[in-house]
């Protein structure tokens, strides 16, 4: 991998470690994850890493949504296969393309951003998928690409 990063001035800057990374990942997604990541390259100033991190982990949540969705059967313990790929690919890919630079930073004595703004990071980012999802199902259940499932018939109340 390439040299890591040292900015001038890390002590005035607040990064994410790798834990705030995993908790924002469980909470909201690879693509939080990505954008902790995201934003420790971009404080550093490499914003040409930031863009690509951020595409990569947009493009790699994709990938594991369409396999997930075409490959696994509903009800299957096999769900969670995708949240174990994506936890994984944020404890590593973290390690690999920022440990140095966080290790290097924190023992310049500089802090790091708190697990709870990791915490609502993903939460917000986590709510956004989910809106998105649900619109653009809406939007193709309007215009006859998908049928959505129908609801179960109630029962009167006796």
């Amino acid at each position: 991998m390439s040299e890591p990063i040292h900015p001038t001035s890390s002590k005035h800057l607040l990064l994410f470690d790798r834990n705030a990374v995993m908790v924002a990942t469980v909470i909201g997604s690879l693509i939080a994850g990505a954008l902790l990541v995201w934003w420790n390259y971009r404080s550093m100033g490499r914003m040409d890493l930031a863009k690509r991190i951020l595409t990569m982990g947009i493009v790699t949540q994709g990938a594991l949504l369409v396999l997930a969705l075409s490959t696994i059967e509903p009800n299957s313990v096999l769900q969670l296969l995708p949240l174990v790929i994506q936890l994984l690919i944020a404890w590593f890919g973290t390690e690999v393309l920022q440990g140095a630079a966080i290790r290097w930073h924190r023992e310049r004595g500089a802090s790091l951003q708190p697990i709870w703004r990791a915490a609502w990071f993903g939460l917000l980012t986590g709510m956004v998928i989910l809106f998105v999802f649900i619109v653009v199902s809406a939007l193709l259940a309007a215009a006859g690409i998908i049928t959505l499932p129908e609801p179960p018939p109630t029962t009167p109340a006796a």
